[in-house]
């Protein structure tokens, strides 16, 4: 696809300035599995939170939830997805 009709299909659809458009097309078409791997990884973050937030009721802290999970790090999904059970 030409850039250039990647920039005006994102300009048709999106309010955002073209140096941003620009970048998001680049990212898309340069780093094609960053997206998906981001919504699986979301997924896999709030089905988490949602399960620890049904365990734990009202003792439920959505703050230590946050920080006790950005704690483990650097973290392939599957790891990720067993580490936020824990919590």
């Amino acid at each position: 696809m030409d850039a250039g009709v990647g920039v005006r299909v994102l300009r048709a659809h999106c309010r955002m300035p073209d140096e941003f458009l620009r970048f998001e097309l680049d990212r898309y078409l340069g780093w094609p599995g960053q997206a998906p791997s981001y919504k699986v990884g979301e997924r896999i973050w709030l089905g988490a939170r949602d399960d620890a937030r049904r365990r734990q009721g009202d003792a439920f802290d959505l703050r230590e939830f946050h920080r006790a999970a950005l704690d483990l790090g650097s973290i392939g999904l599957d790891p990720l997805r067993e580490a936020l059970a824990r919590l």
